[in-house]
């Protein structure tokens, strides 16, 4: 999980060329709709929707997302999922493909915050749609 706009200075614009590293990941998933494309090299799929519970439309998105990702994963592809800051939208897609291996979600965010910030899913609406299953 990484933010889409580590790289860039705050109220900066968005960058309009590549910040990914060519070759750097087989998959690369993007849920900031106004992120900079990733460049070749990698598959980039594009699931834009904001932060906080995901509405109706974005929740069916993501299961499919998840439910494409997930066979991926275990093939061993590299994934990446971007955000804008890569510790709500981000997190809550790999928390998802974490809890479809059967890690439970709690214990999922625990994971994610151990390795990247105490801060990952301090969207607490987000959180609590997580932990009750959707």
């Amino acid at each position: 999980m990484i933010g889409t706009h580590e790289f860039s200075p705050a109220g900066a614009p968005t960058p309009t060329t590549p910040i990914i590293e060519t070759g750097a990941f087989d998959i690369v998933v993007t849920v900031d709709p106004d992120a900079a494309p990733v460049g070749p090299g990698a598959e980039e799929i594009r699931v834009g929707f904001a932060n906080g519970v995901p509405v109706q439309p974005a929740q069916d998105a993501l299961a499919a997302l998840v439910a494409e990702l997930y066979p991926r994963w275990l093939d061993g592809a590299d994934i990446l999922v971007r955000s804008r800051f890569g510790i709500n939208r981000a997190a809550l897609v790999v928390a998802l493909i974490l809890q479809k291996a059967g890690v439970e979600p709690t214990v999922a965010v625990q994971l994610m915050r151990s390795v990247r910030s105490e801060f990952v899913l301090h969207d607490t609406e987000a959180l609590t749609w997580l932990v009750a299953g959707q």
